[in-house]
């Protein structure tokens, strides 16, 4: 069913004694255990961030102003996703902002080059003439591509978040905390570019031949940094959650015409644009761009300063997005239907046609592992070329998908991720003995944690939620080593029941335990038993995160699970 989140240790108590309990629970859980600690993450105050543990961003950003002043040619190579795409439009706009328009951008195609840096890029930057190339959020495992552009007389600056391989590059510049050993946690590359750019403009206010952004300009670049730090799925602590934070106030009066645009075009009042509006509704446009293969039209979004332009942008990415979904949903239904046939004591399903693109297999794995219960590997090819390489994306909430991909080394010629979720490259035939080679070390490894048991923060009634909403307010924004507040409502019962959405895909209840009515809502609801309840029905608990409904201004449950 669930358990409750225990107490602290009485010692910890006592440091805590200014916080009711289950502020201290989730204090705990958060391994803060100080009143100091309390009171430094609730207060989100704007720390200055030191630029100093990077030891190598003024010989970068003395190298970047140098070619604003003499004119020369800057090239920016990032990743197509919603972190590089916002680390290169922050840096794009600040060297406009310094006056200088000399300015190449590439990023890769997502389906058919894939994550890094490549020859296609760097020919591009060199046929452009650019003496500088700044490569954002990727580069540091690339040490041949980045030496082929040295030879070609491109200084590289790496600025970037990834491990390094073996072989570090022998770029002209690297700045990455997690190569020069910066305290963590560390930011996404467009954390780690926007500290770049702080620096670029303090050392801009020292040249006279540059034009001067006033002090603290940079802080408009924010709303996306923010953006970025939100989707990367970065530890929201520390510095991160201070760029999540004022991230998202920035957002809120941005005087961007793609985030205005965007707004628009979803019908969200920016003033009052919430975490779960960048996590459901931008995002995924911005990703959707190379999903569908057409990053740039991202990156021109986040940078155009005509308002025409960006309202065009912002409905083409509104297309690809809806096009994104509809070619997941074809996916998830074929994937679903072979799921039916598959054995049930196999711990791992694979499923994969050459006609997939790999872009989008994430997706299509996510939606089945939640649904199935599974360990889950889907694979892509995106062109039925005999040589085109398979590439794939893993999701598991009762294997760790890491280890199991690192001991099954025969069928991948590339594999990386985290416990639950993965990507990975096939060797050549290995599709057809995939499923029977990881389920042979499955057999082998004990299950992670069990995708049955689930830890809420507080049980409550419905007079409580509205306290309990308190805590969200001050622990927000929510992420990697701070996860979103779950409650249960015990001996609930369902008041009413009604379906919502374009094809009635989400679900809408209205509880009641006796001390009051509360609204909770499930998304895409129809094949989840999860959230399956009727009208009449008393539940042993609902278990849910507490949200703000910002439409009709009413607090509401996002529904995990419905315990009958």
């Amino acid at each position: 069913m669930y358990t409750v989140r225990k107490n602290p240790p009485k010692e910890v108590q006592n440091a805590l004694q200014k916080y009711d309990i289950r502020t201290q629970r989730l204090l705990y859980a958060r391994n803060i255990t100080t009143q100091e600690e309390a009171e430094a993450f609730f207060k989100k105050e704007w720390i200055a961030i030191e630029t100093q543990q990077y030891k190598n961003i003024k010989k970068a950003v003395g190298r970047i102003l140098d070619a604003v002043e003499k004119e020369e040619m800057i090239g920016i190579f990032s990743d197509y996703d919603c972190d590089g795409i916002p680390a290169a439009a922050a840096l794009y706009t600040t060297l406009h902002a310094l006056g200088h328009r000399r300015i190449t951008y590439y990023v890769p195609d997502r389906n058919s080059e894939g994550f890094g840096l490549n020859k296609k890029g760097i020919k591009k930057m060199a046929a452009n003439n650019a003496s500088v190339v700044c490569v954002l959020d990727c580069g540091t495992a690339s040490p041949e591509e980045v030496a082929d552009m040295e030879q070609k007389g491109m200084h590289t600056i790496i600025i970037d978040h990834h491990l390094a391989d073996e072989t570090e590059p022998n770029a002209f510049a690297m700045i990455n905390p997690t190569v020069e050993g910066v305290e963590q946690p560390h930011p996404c590359a467009a954390g780690v570019t926007y500290i770049v750019i702080q620096e670029i403009i303090r050392e801009a206010q020292r040249r006279e031949n540059i034009q001067k952004p006033p002090i603290g300009w940079e802080k408009w670049q924010l709303d996306i940094v923010g953006l970025a730090t939100l989707s990367d799925m970065v530890p929201l602590r520390g510095i991160n959650r201070q760029l999540a934070h004022y991230g998202l106030q920035v957002l809120r009066k941005s005087p961007r015409p793609g985030i205005q645009a965007l707004c628009d075009v979803l019908r969200l009042d920016q003033q009052k644009v919430t975490q779960d509006d960048l996590s459901f509704l931008i995002i995924p446009r911005i990703n959707a761009a190379s999903r569908m293969g057409g990053a740039e039209t991202a990156f021109k979004l986040l940078t155009t300063s005509s308002t025409t332009e960006a309202a065009q942008l912002a409905r083409t990415l509104t297309e690809l997005n809806n096009k994104r979904k509809t070619a997941v949903a074809t996916m998830t239904k074929a994937a679903q239907k072979q799921a039916e046939s598959k054995g049930k004591e196999k711990a791992v399903w694979v499923f994969g046609n050459r006609e997939w693109k790999p872009s989008l297999v994430g997706l299509v794995a996510q939606k089945i592992a939640e649904t199935y219960r599974k360990t889950v590997f889907v694979w892509g090819q995106g062109g039925t070329e005999e040589k085109a390489v398979i590439k794939g994306s893993c999701r598991s909430k009762e294997h760790n998908v890491f280890s199991l991909m690192k001991n099954t080394p025969e069928v991948f010629t590339e594999a990386g991720g985290h416990k639950q979720a993965g990507g990975f490259t096939l060797a050549h035939g290995a599709e057809v003995s995939l499923e029977d080679a990881l389920n042979q070390t499955a057999s082998k490894q004990e299950q992670e944690v069990s995708a049955h048991e689930m830890v809420v923060d507080n049980e409550c009634t419905i007079s409580e939620v509205a306290d309990v909403y308190k805590l969200y307010e001050q622990f927000a924004p929510f992420g990697v080593q701070n996860e979103v507040i779950r409650i249960a409502i015990p001996q609930c019962t369902i008041h009413k029941k009604s379906m919502f959405g374009k094809k009635k895909e989400h679900v809408r209840y209205t509880l009641t335990d006796g001390t009051g009515y509360l609204d909770g809502i499930a998304f895409f609801a129809k094949e989840n038993k999860e959230v399956h309840a009727e009208p009449g029905q008393t539940l042993r608990a609902v278990v849910g995160c507490v949200e703000m409904d910002t439409y009709r201004r009413k607090i509401q449950i996002r529904v995990i699970r419905c315990i009958p």
